[in-house]
C-alpha cells in the first residue's frame, strides 16, 4: 500500500525549482518548469506532475539527453507565428516561452502559433491553456 504524503504547494515547488537548479538549469527556466510540474499534481494530473521528476527530467538532463543550458532561440517568424529551437533543451521551459510569445503575437495579429522543435517532454498541456486563459 501507498503512503499518501501531503506537502504544501510553495514548498513542493522551492523544492522542484531547487532540483532542476542542481541539474544545471538556469534560474529562470528551473522555476518555469517547477510551475508545470507543480501545477500537474495541483489539479489532479498526477502522469504529468513531479512523479516524473526523477524519471523523466533528472534522468535525461544528467546523461545528456537533455541540455541544461539550451539557449531557446525563436529561428523563424512572422506576425503571428514563430518557430522556437529549444536546442534539446527543457520542453516545460520551452513550452512557457511558447505560449508567452504566442500570446504577444494573438495581441498584435488576433491569432498566435508558436512552435516548438528539438525539444523534451513538455508535461500537462493545460498549463499553457491556462497561460492563454489568464491573459485573456
Amino acid at each position: 500500500m501507498d503512503k499518501q504524503v501531503k506537502v504544501k504547494k510553495d514548498g513542493l515547488n522551492h523544492f522542484v525549482t531547487g532540483v532542476f537548479k542542481a541539474c544545471g538549469v538556469d534560474e529562470e527556466s528551473s522555476q518555469m518548469a517547477a510551475n508545470v510540474l507543480c501545477y500537474a499534481d495541483e489539479n489532479g494530473f498526477d502522469t504529468h506532475g513531479v512523479t516524473n521528476l526523477e524519471r523523466i527530467y533528472v534522468a535525461r538532463l544528467l546523461d545528456g539527453r537533455v541540455n541544461p543550458s539550451a539557449e531557446q532561440t525563436v529561428v523563424a517568424e512572422s506576425v503571428a507565428t514563430a518557430v522556437i529551437d529549444a536546442n534539446h533543451g527543457l520542453g516545460l521551459s520551452a513550452g512557457v516561452r511558447a505560449m508567452e510569445l504566442a500570446i504577444e503575437k494573438a495581441k498584435k495579429a488576433g491569432i498566435g502559433c508558436v512552435v516548438v522543435r528539438n525539444s523534451s517532454h513538455f508535461g500537462s498541456a493545460g498549463y499553457y491553456t491556462g497561460q492563454a486563459l489568464q491573459a485573456g
